[in-house]
């Protein structure tokens, strides 16, 4: 992370009365730029990290001019994924292998007595998931679908750490 980066980009997306939007940060980062850039005047900032949910491990923001920021729609810069009947998997793994990077993916729930997965990405990586993922996941009649405004994710479910993890390859043959 790039915190002055993000300030020359996120200065400029205010004067010019434009829109900056991050990646997706862990918890730590969070952290980091929400309280660089809280208290700078000048600039309207947006933490957003979706599904409805009060408690998040990752999440990205947006910037703006100030006097643009309550006009800013949350599901522009994020969408969250419903992935039903799939086997466990590595997640971080499992969307790199359908090119999928890790700062397009915000949190992963897994409610394994559902068989659901709920997914936080990025819009522009939505369609790219919908589309590979039920070629991908191991399981019969695997579905991934959008909340729709109005839904939400359930409390409850494990959170899934979203970094690349090795994997044996000789205990899948």
């Amino acid at each position: 992370m790039n915190i002055d980066d993000i300030e020359t980009r996120a200065t400029t997306a205010a004067e010019e009365w434009d829109v900056f939007a991050t990646r997706f940060f862990d918890s730590d980062d969070v952290t980091k730029i929400y309280s660089h850039f809280s208290n700078l005047g000048g600039l309207g900032m947006k933490q957003i990290s979706g599904g409805g949910r009060g408690s998040f491990s990752r999440a990205r923001f947006v910037f703006t001019n100030p006097d643009l920021l309550e006009n800013l729609d949350e599901q522009e810069f994020c969408t969250v994924l419903c992935v039903e009947n799939s086997d466990a998997c590595v997640w971080p793994n499992m969307l790199d292998s359908i090119g999928v990077k890790i700062g397009n993916v915000g949190d992963v729930l897994v409610f394994d007595k559902e068989n659901i997965v709920y997914l936080t990405v990025t819009p522009d990586v939505a369609k790219v998931c919908t589309r590979l993922l039920p070629k991908e996941l191991k399981g019969a009649g695997v579905t991934v679908s959008v909340l729709t405004e109005g839904e939400s994710i359930p409390d409850g479910g494990e959170l899934q750490e979203m970094e690349m993890q090795r994997l044996d390859k000789r205990t899948q043959k």
